[in-house]
């Protein structure tokens, strides 16, 4: 299994012990790459992108660099399939049976290139009014990428925070 870190804060990367240090390949460096490479991202960079952690849980980490991410991918050619791009590389299909990628709570264009990367997904979301909104919008989104994505489903709703009163309820009931 491979995580993938595309939120800019950078939690599963530090969760997992993979923060990256000063000089390590990470998700943005991989993005930059694949749009600056006709080919996508040189195998070296593959390999030094993924970091192992203790338990010898495999991460590709990210750090605030990936803030900038929407703004290198929107004038990238096909900006919506750059991630797909770099995981369509041998290399992971060789080491890896399953990638997860944890991304942000927004619906940028790096988490669209998730989107597009993606055959299932899993939506963890909170029992609030507002939360319920996202949902919907994120729903919205995926019918669209679907258009292009025909394999991407939703997996599971992954409800958390859950507080047993009448707001959380009638969320859960939905």
């Amino acid at each position: 299994v491979l995580c993938i870190d595309l939120d800019p804060q950078g939690n599963l990367s530090t969760y997992m012990n993979c923060e990256p240090r000063d000089g390590d390949v990470t998700i943005m460096e991989l993005i930059s790459e694949a749009i600056n490479r006709k080919g996508g991202c040189d195998p070296d960079s593959l390999y030094h992108a993924v970091r192992q952690n203790s338990e010898g849980v495999c991460c590709i980490p990210s750090d605030i660099s990936l803030s900038q991410a929407d703004m290198a991918l929107a004038v990238a050619f096909s900006r919506e399939k750059i991630v797909k791009r770099i995981l369509s590389h041998p290399f992971f299909e060789v080491h890896f049976d399953y990638c997860l990628i944890d991304c942000p709570p927004n619906l940028g264009i790096v988490v669209i290139n998730a989107l597009m990367a993606a055959d299932g997904v899993i939506i963890p979301v909170q029992t609030k009014n507002f939360a319920m909104k996202g949902l919907l919008m994120l729903e919205d989104a995926i019918a669209q990428v679907q258009q292009d994505n025909p394999s991407l489903t939703i997996e599971a709703v992954l409800l958390n925070m859950v507080r047993r009163n009448r707001n959380s309820a009638s969320i859960e009931a939905a």
